[in-house]
């Protein structure tokens, strides 16, 4: 499978050999991962920063199931980050390819906080919306820098969801009460939900929250995903597209320098007009003393002439 994957938002797979009866597997070298930005970050991560991470893991996603293939456990461990910021998916132990017929799937898929709720009260019955519910998470996460469902066990886990969106469709609880992992628990009976509005009030706009939500739609069949997820308004302003958010920084760069440049341009050109302005009132009094020594010069001569004749008079 990771032989056939090849995607700029893929962990590349280079190599594979065995030694000591052991198989190894070689990738790219890749700086960190996901959880240790988050880690770095307690606070959460710059929106914008935030929202270039989520769209390349999108990007990932959606060549991913375009191949036929669900991963079912992303999550930031699985998300790795170059110095660039370019997000890179891994770790396909969990991942398989699907035909889209109706084939029952293996339950114990994912890390319990990003498991969706389908597959927390399924009985093998999801497809890769369960991926998209995985990547809401993870934008909550990266916000505030800590998981939107903390779930203890599976029930918690459920419960989570549930204080935070609200109740499980009539279907999902009959399939809930229908499960004998869960005989003898109940969903709890919320009225009035913590709401993502409320949970992120203050630290994402409206399109993000809206986006979050379509991400986080509790039924799976109006789960925001495939094509979709790049045409929300969301996305409208990203300054880039596939690739690293250093591009974006070195966009922002050359447009400073351009500034940076124009500004000194302007102001060489205004240097310039000055030096221009000082030789013309330079030239102007350059001409200005001229004409006052010219008429010293003639006012002393005409003062000699007259001492002249005023010699001459005496003189005779």
């Amino acid at each position: 499978m990771l032989q056939k994957l090849h995607h700029p938002n893929i962990v590349e797979f280079q190599d594979a050999f065995k030694r000591k009866g052991n198989l190894f597997l070689v990738f790219e070298f890749v700086d960190k991962n996901l959880l240790e930005l988050i880690e770095e970050h307690p606070k959460g991560l710059d929106p914008n920063l935030i929202k270039n991470i989520i769209y390349q893991l999108c990007k990932a996603i959606h060549y991913l199931h375009q191949q036929k293939i669900i991963h079912r456990d992303i999550k930031p461990e699985n998300l790795l980050i170059t110095k660039n910021y370019e997000t890179k998916l891994c770790d396909f132990g969990f991942a398989r390819l699907v035909s889209g017929n109706s084939e029952k799937l293996t339950d114990y898929v994912a890390t319990r906080w990003y498991r969706a709720p389908e597959l927390l009260i399924s009985q093998g019955e999801y497809g890769t919306e369960v991926d998209y519910w995985a990547i809401g998470c993870i934008m909550g996460e990266l916000v505030d820098g800590n998981p939107l469902f903390p779930g203890e066990n599976e029930l918690d886990q459920i419960h989570c969801i549930q204080k935070v969106l609200g109740n499980l469709t009539e279907k999902q609880q009959e399939i809930f009460y229908s499960n004998p992992i869960y005989q003898g628990k109940n969903l709890l009976n919320i009225t009035k939900p913590e709401t993502l509005e409320r949970r992120y009030f203050g630290k994402l706009n409206k399109q993000a929250i809206n986006f979050m939500k379509g991400l986080l739609e509790i039924d799976p069949k109006k789960r925001l995903n495939g094509n979709n997820v790049f045409h929300h308004p969301y996305f409208n302003k990203l300054v880039i597209n596939d690739n690293s958010l250093s591009k974006q920084i070195n966009i922002q760069n050359e447009l400073n320098i351009e500034n940076n440049k124009d500004k000194k341009e302007n102001k060489i050109n205004t240097r310039n007009e000055i030096d221009k302005l000082n030789t013309n009132i330079t030239g102007q009094s350059n001409q200005i003393l001229k004409i006052k020594i010219i008429q010293a010069n003639h006012k002393i001569n005409n003062n000699d002439e007259n001492n002249k004749k005023d010699k001459n008079k005496y003189t005779k």
